[in-house]
């Protein structure tokens, strides 16, 4: 009997010394989360981050008025909320593998393709955030089932160049859950209305992993308007030729790209 009420005291000891170290760790970390993770994100990505806000509880984290801005200038990300589930005790060992899924609500993306510094602020974004995980994510790819869950609502991305809106795509929403991805978006429209456009309305998109590919399940489109204008010498109509340089000017190799960039200008002309 002695022994049982020593081995029971021996428990609630322990449980309350692991109590009270969750407690003083989130009274530790609370005040600073938010510089912490501000720190960590523009480590991570490559850019510049603020964060307003910062909660932390035994089930995650959670992150309102996110800024993310290329180090050299040409685009800002501003999120609404983030939540990351995870474990606060697993993350203290584990660290960012501890994370279980991520959300993100209210996203608006605005990127200046004629800002000086936009190639220097794609190419750090590119070697901090995909350089060092492209290994990690191959594996990944081929584990079915794996990886976290993904859910980003409310995305906007707005896109321009020297001569004026290029992109516009409206209430963008992405989900992924184990090997399922679904995808919508309520408004896209390349150009501008007053010229050369091409307007699609209400998209979903379906996409499913199998044997680590991943294939085409769903698409569907409701409406969908060109806009041509040609002019008299035949020349390449000028929203094939913004197309076709925008995307030369974010692909990573640029001289790969280009030959695959105008033949994507000519079956736009078609």
């Amino acid at each position: 009997m002695l022994r049982f009420l020593s081995e029971r005291r021996g428990w609630v000891v322990a449980g309350f010394v692991a109590l009270v170290l969750v407690v003083g760790l989130w009274m530790w970390g609370a005040p600073r989360a938010a510089a912490r993770a501000s720190t960590l994100m523009s480590d991570r990505l490559g850019v510049d981050a603020h964060i307003d806000l910062a909660r932390l509880s035994l089930g995650g984290v959670e992150l309102a008025g996110v800024e993310l801005r290329g180090r050299h200038g040409g685009f800002v990300v501003r999120i609404d909320q983030v939540d990351a589930q995870m474990s606060l005790l697993r993350a203290v060992f584990s660290g960012t593998k501890s994370v279980r899924g991520v959300s993100a609500r209210g996203i608006d993306v605005t990127v200046d393709l004629t800002h000086e510094g936009l190639d220097d602020s794609i190419a750090e974004l590119r070697s901090q955030a995909f350089g060092t995980t492209s290994t990690r994510s191959v594996g990944s790819a081929s584990t079915p089932g794996g990886g976290r869950t993904y859910a980003i609502d409310e995305l906007s991305v707005h896109v321009v160049d020297s001569h004026g809106p290029l992109v516009s795509m409206t209430n963008v929403s992405l989900h992924k859950k184990r090997d399922d991805v679904l995808a919508s978006v309520v408004n896209t429209l390349l150009g501008d209305k007053h010229t050369d456009h091409a307007a699609v309305g209400p998209s979903k998109l379906a996409l499913s992993r199998r044997e680590g590919e991943w294939k085409l399940r769903e698409l569907e489109i409701d409406g969908a308007s060109v806009r041509s204008l040609h002019d008299g010498e035949g020349k390449e109509r000028p929203l094939a030729s913004r197309l076709r340089q925008a995307l030369s000017s974010l692909r990573p190799n640029t001289g790969t790209g280009t030959g695959t960039d105008t033949g994507t200008g000519t079956g736009t002309g078609t």
